[in-house]
């Protein structure tokens, strides 16, 4: 467990039984980083080859925002909704991960994760 700032990173990842995001109890999640491929450029050449590249997700002010490093600024991703779908669509992929910045009691507890919806998705999977 990394501790920094009294947060700690919990694995949420496509091989994870948890990885539905509609489960994420998000008030008990202070933040997100993802760690995505990324297209590398040599000036305005983009080279077929990628990288991982890690960016992070806060909620600032009421809203959601993607604060990746090589947008020009922080992009509006907007409400709770719009944050579990921009989450399903990259999560989505075996090349993406999701780790989940949380205080120490609550990745201890696993309350981050959502145990009623939990329970009802279980018992609704074919």
């Amino acid at each position: 467990m990394l501790l920094f700032r009294n947060q700690v990173l919990a694995y949420f990842s496509v091989f994870s039984s948890f990885r539905d995001v509609n489960l994420l109890n998000l008030e008990h999640i202070f933040g997100f980083i993802l760690n995505i491929p990324s297209d590398i450029k040599l000036g305005v050449v983009r080279v077929p080859i990628q990288r991982k590249h890690w960016i992070a997700v806060r909620q600032i002010d009421g809203c959601f925002y993607n604060l990746d490093s090589k947008l020009p600024s922080p992009k509006l991703i907007g409400s709770d909704e719009d944050l579990r779908q921009f989450l399903s669509d990259q999560v989505g992929s075996k090349e993406k991960q999701l780790l989940l910045v949380v205080e120490p009691d609550v990745a201890q507890t696993g309350c981050w994760i959502n145990e009623t919806q939990q329970g009802e998705n279980v018992g609704h999977s074919s």
